[in-house]
């Protein structure tokens, strides 16, 4: 599970601070199971855990990213609640989840801030968009 303590350490690492406005991307290298064991890759997933989301939305993000299929941890923390950081980030916050982002391109790059640009269908009255990111640096 991503921490708070984990997302700090990575800014420090990385020379980078999350800040008002920012698109935070959350690499785990879970995508790469889909291939590997797509069973796997399903039943469960590393992601942020509800502190991690509520640090996040916190500084202000619009929106955090992950190479996952739900952005969060799953199983979660706490087995008697559904999809809580969900809960944090979408429904209290309005902070956008953008699932399965294929961030490998950027850490064989060793790119750790970019301009992110969000392009999407044109469709209206849906909850949910295929969407295509685009890492400017």
């Amino acid at each position: 599970m991503v921490t708070v303590e984990d997302l700090e350490a990575a800014q420090k690492a990385q020379g980078v601070e999350i800040r008002r406005g920012d698109v935070v991307i959350v690499h785990t290298g879970w995508l790469s199971m889909l291939e590997e064991d797509p069973q796997a890759f399903i039943r469960q997933e590393p992601g942020i855990g509800v502190a991690a989301a509520r640090y996040l939305v916190e500084k202000g993000v619009v929106a955090i990213g992950a190479d996952n299929w739900g952005v969060e941890a799953v199983p979660h923390e706490d087995p008697a609640t559904f999809f809580p950081a969900h809960v944090e980030t979408l429904a209290r916050a309005g902070v956008y989840l953008l699932e399965n982002i294929d961030t490998r391109g950027l850490i064989a790059d060793g790119v750790h801030e970019f301009l992110f640009v969000l392009g999407h269908a044109r469709v209206k009255g849906a909850v949910q968009m295929i969407i295509n990111p685009v890492a400017i640096r």
